[in-house]
């Protein structure tokens, strides 16, 4: 997701459809979700997550794998997601994958 993200966060009100739209989850869901009292504790969930980051990270989005960011990584998530996850996941791995 974070290539993805990269296409849709720099404008991301008026992008909110091109993320959207690759997830079975209707807009008006995560419209509703995003403005709700749990929305907002995930949110503040994973800034707190973000806060702890070691190292600290210096942009956004920081792709982590395996609680571990490289340069690599980036590059990797940047240009296919799926791939670099179908590479480093160990278990049993899913259709899109094969």
């Amino acid at each position: 997701m974070p290539g993805l993200a990269a296409q849709c966060l720099p404008h991301s009100s008026s992008h909110l459809a091109c993320c959207v739209n690759s997830f079975p989850v209707p807009i008006e869901d995560i419209l509703k979700c995003s403005k709700s009292a749990e929305g907002n504790h995930l949110e503040h969930q994973m800034a707190v997550k973000t806060d702890a980051l070691k190292p600290p990270h210096r942009y956004v989005p920081w792709v982590t794998v395996n609680g571990v960011h490289t340069e690599t990584i980036e590059r990797e998530a940047e240009s296919n997601l799926v791939k670099l996850i179908c590479d480093t996941y160990k278990g049993l791995k899913p259709q899109v994958c094969k």
